[in-house]
């Protein structure tokens, strides 16, 4: 990893926020915009910029992933043993298809902490397994003179390409070509095999052995119609309360991510368990309704395949609950440039199926009050509350009664 200075880590972030069009980046041009010129005064708080920038600039894609490798290496150039640095440089390393490189930055940044809010543990050995097939395609590639798939390219196209050569090298056996090479056509299919079993998780248990109810929009409108229905935040406010019994009053009770059970303070029934696919955490934990929200569709079948836990759930949401806010309300990046959270997805739904006639959000403070949640989790880094700045103001528009942590929109 070559030691990047301030000067040209700074030039890298003025090169991207000059590319970017406004209102279409999840925050990555305030991000940006945020950053000192040239870098000078408080060097703990450029940290902390130059960090926020680094995951956005991952979450942004492909465009912007130079920038984030850049990002990365100048805050381990500036603190060689940083936790966010190598949790960053792993991010960017696995999106950018550096799998073994991202393995190895994930090693780091456990062995600096006795804490995995990420799951990242478990998620290492099938990392390993799959740099191990990539650069064994990588080799078949080179052997037979195709083009080797170079840091950057998404790490799909690896697989496509042992695909293609594979098949390619069963035509030329069968027409009896000069091309053919035992030793490519082994070793392509081998570690094709090997990447497939790995990334797609095949073969896999079904996630709805115990004959779970795939529920689309419609079916979780018939599922709260006519019911009282709260969502509950994993705010410090909440955690430090005691409205345990009034939640679990209430017909569905909706939590999020990585929530955590208190009875004195947030009650002991979930309903639903909504979930982003990137969180490792209640996936087992008995859930009436289990919804997974992200934006992409093929990390929604990710998650479905891995993440599920079979006997968990009744009922999961399908494909149309998956990103309710872009996909069902259309509500784009023009009209609403910041990327929805997990619970704005969900308060927007129940607020456009519009069939409660008791709506409450409990707890929802837009982080003011820091988070209450599993304790492995607490070490997640948290959004700032300006980052909900446009949630908080389109609740307060729908509020119809504030009472303390309640707010009610119906």
């Amino acid at each position: 990893m070559p030691r990047t200075s301030t000067s040209s880590c700074l030039r890298a972030c003025a090169d991207l926020r000059a590319r970017l069009h406004e209102g279409r980046d999840g925050g990555l041009s305030a991000a940006l915009d945020a950053l000192p010129a040239k870098g000078g005064g408080d060097a703990a708080g450029l940290l902390d910029a130059l960090l926020d920038v680094g995951r956005k600039a991952v979450d942004h894609g492909p465009a912007a992933l130079p920038t984030a490798l850049v990002v990365s290496a100048w805050v381990l150039t500036e603190r060689s043993e940083s936790r966010a640095g190598w949790l960053l440089r792993g991010r960017v390393l696995e999106a950018a298809g550096d799998t073994a490189g991202a393995v190895d930055a994930y090693e780091r940044y456990l062995a600096q902490t006795d804490k995995d809010p990420f799951g990242l543990a478990e998620q290492l050995a099938p990392m390993a397994a799959r740099a191990r097939h990539e650069q064994g395609i990588a080799q078949a590639l080179a052997r037979a003179g195709r083009p080797v798939p170079v840091l950057g390219e998404p790490p799909q196209d690896v697989e496509a390409e042992a695909a293609a050569l594979v098949e390619e090298q069963f035509a030329a056996l069968a027409s009896g070509v000069p091309s053919y090479d035992p030793a490519v056509l082994t070793g392509a299919a081998e570690h094709w095999a090997g990447l497939r079993r790995v990334r797609h998780g095949l073969p896999q248990p079904d996630p709805t052995l115990g004959g779970v109810e795939w529920v689309s929009a419609g079916g979780l409108r018939d599922l709260i119609a006519g019911r009282s229905i709260c969502l509950v935040a994993n705010s410090g406010s909440l955690g430090a309360g005691s409205l345990g019994p009034q939640i679990d009053s209430y017909d569905v009770v909706v939590r999020f991510n990585a929530f955590r059970i208190d009875a004195a303070a947030t009650g002991t029934r979930t309903d639903v368990h909504v979930t982003s696919s990137r969180n490792p955490h209640n996936w087992g934990v008995r859930a009436g309704t289990r919804v997974i929200v992200t934006q992409k569709p093929e990390t929604y079948r990710a998650a479905v395949r891995e993440r599920l836990v079979p006997g968990a759930q009744e009922r999961v949401g399908d494909n149309s609950l998956r990103w309710p806010v872009r996909d069902l309300g259309r509500v784009w990046s023009e009209v609403w440039p910041q990327t929805p959270t997990t619970g704005f997805n969900l308060m927007w739904l129940i607020d456009f199926l519009d069939v409660s006639p008791r709506f409450d959000l409990i707890g929802f403070d837009f982080l003011e009050s820091g988070a209450y949640r599993l304790p492995e989790a607490m070490g997640q880094p948290a959004s700032s509350p300006a980052d909900h700045s446009d949630e908080k103001a389109w609740v307060m528009e729908r509020a119809q009664h504030v009472n303390g942590l309640v707010t009610s929109l119906r």
